[in-house]
């Protein structure tokens, strides 16, 4: 299964704090790591991938896909793919018209499970029909949350 995670207030503090991944030691860590984690992201996204699904990010932001690739790395964990603001644009002008305006459009990078933290994206994952599950900053239990979606798969 190809899973993608947010960034902003889902895997990353952005507008809400929560509680973060130690930074990585050495020059990895020194040279990428200038993002916390979220925590318990390195042991899900990394028992996710042992367990053959492929992790990707999908953000509207415009962060470089390589260096959101590096961030992650630096926590030991192989992200499969990037879908930046940049990506997202290009990819859906090829896409119907009523789809050019979504946020987020997972099955256009045939992605089978977004994870993210927004309502909107929520609403927009029901009216065009891919699966989303919602997990919000102050969610504590978020990790077992979608380890919950896995096993019910």
């Amino acid at each position: 299964m190809r899973i993608a995670f947010d960034l902003d207030d889902t895997l990353l503090p952005s507008d809400h704090s929560f509680p973060t991944e130690p930074r990585p030691k050495g020059l990895m860590g020194s040279l990428f790591a200038k993002e916390e984690l979220r925590e318990g992201a390195v042991e899900l996204l990394q028992s996710l991938t042992r367990a053959g699904h492929e992790v990707w990010i999908y953000t509207t932001s415009y962060r470089s896909r390589w260096a959101t690739t590096m961030l992650f790395r630096a926590h030991g964990i192989e992200i499969a793919g990037v879908v930046n603001r940049p990506l997202h644009v290009r990819r859906l002008a090829s896409l119907p018209e009523e789809l050019k305006t979504c946020t987020k459009y997972p099955p256009a990078f045939e992605i089978d499970l977004l994870v993210d933290n927004s309502e909107a994206i929520l609403e927009e994952s029901l009216r065009y029909d891919f699966n989303m599950l919602l997990v919000h900053p102050e969610d504590t239990g978020w990790v077992e949350k979608i380890k919950r979606a896995f096993d019910a798969a």
